[in-house]
């Protein structure tokens, strides 16, 4: 677990963001429902805290920048807590189908993106 994590962090480091990428490792793990949805969170919260000083340190981060990131994070906040009755009524199973079908959905989203880029 932890040299997958090293290896999310460092292609983070590179790319600035890597999305789903730690989401199949997390999975693999064996967690599910609430465990991984905190899990991904405490993660996320961590890595995006260290970055967010990194660029602040550097002079390279603005205030409009990071009042931007601080209302995105409230929103997701707000989206994970308003999630948690959801994903406390799913099975395992049922969870994991719909993490793999928000995957799935992310990954085309993407694909779709850069085949369109010009």
């Amino acid at each position: 677990m932890g040299f997958c994590g090293g290896c999310v962090g460092f292609l983070t480091g590179l790319v600035l963001s890597t999305g789903p990428v730690s989401v199949p490792i997390f999975t693999a793990y064996g967690l599910s429902g609430g465990a991984f949805i905190g899990t991904e969170a405490a993660s996320a919260l961590l890595l995006y805290v260290s970055k967010a000083g990194t660029f602040a340190i550097q002079d390279a981060l603005s205030v409009p920048v990071a009042l931007t990131g601080v209302f995105v994070g409230g929103g997701i906040l707000l989206g994970t807590l308003s999630s948690k009755t959801l994903v406390r009524r799913l099975s395992a199973t049922h969870f994991s189908v719909l993490i793999d079908v928000i995957l799935l959905i992310s990954g085309a989203g993407l694909l779709y993106s850069a085949w369109g880029e010009k």
